[in-house]
């Protein structure tokens, strides 16, 4: 794994909690809630650690999720939509 930018000591402290902000996993708001599960799919998918997702900015998140799920071709337009629902019907 690559290393990390940071000193070992200064991410030892960050881990420990003593760089002055909070680490607790409070969940009462919907930035809350979302940055858990970006932080959560970011250490599944890309090995991140907290640390590494939190020194990461927006631009660099939508830059490597967006890698990892390329933009489809032209989306179904309705008629074809009409022709595969007269193809495969539903009942």
């Amino acid at each position: 794994m690559q290393q990390h930018p940071f000193a070992s000591s200064e991410v030892e402290k960050r881990e420990r909690g003593e760089l002055g902000f909070s680490t607790s996993l409070e969940t009462n708001g919907e930035f809350s809630v979302a940055a858990l599960r970006l932080a959560g799919l970011a250490g599944a998918l890309l090995g991140w650690r907290p640390v590494e997702f939190w020194d990461a900015t927006p631009a660099e998140l939508a830059g490597v999720f967006g890698a990892m799920n390329p933009p489809s071709e032209t989306p179904v337009g309705g008629d074809v939509l009409a022709q595969l629902q007269e193809l495969f019907p539903d009942g």
